[in-house]
């Protein structure tokens, strides 16, 4: 897949033809989303199996949320929607893994942002 989007990448700064753009970047658009879904699909069987490296730690809650907000903000914005986080967001630490809390959040509301 990696090799799939390098030379799509290349193909594409060569065109010159609208139309074979415009197919270029549906093939690289394709391309990304399958290899976002992978990720995630690898990173879940990581998990689910025991085989993730997780470093657990006492983390605020409100770390993890900030965190995860402040990644999809240029998401949200391009989707029109201003993100802010409303509310007490409970500052009572967790025994977490921020990195993979992170993510999840992440996730959580980047899907919301694309429904």
């Amino acid at each position: 897949l990696s090799a799939i989007l390098g030379f799509g990448r290349l193909v594409r700064g060569r065109l010159s033809d609208p139309v074979s753009e415009s197919h270029a970047d549906a093939m690289l658009t394709a391309a990304e989303g399958l290899d976002v879904t992978l990720t995630r699909v690898f990173r879940y069987a990581q998990l689910t199996t025991g085989t993730a490296h997780v470093d657990l730690e006492h983390v605020p809650v409100t770390e993890a949320v900030e965190a995860a907000v402040n990644a999809c903000r240029a998401l949200a914005r391009d989707n029109g929607v201003m993100l802010a986080i409303a509310g007490d967001v409970s500052t009572a630490p967790v025994q977490a893994d921020l990195r993979l809390l992170t993510v999840a959040v992440r996730e959580l509301v980047a899907n919301d942002l694309s429904v």
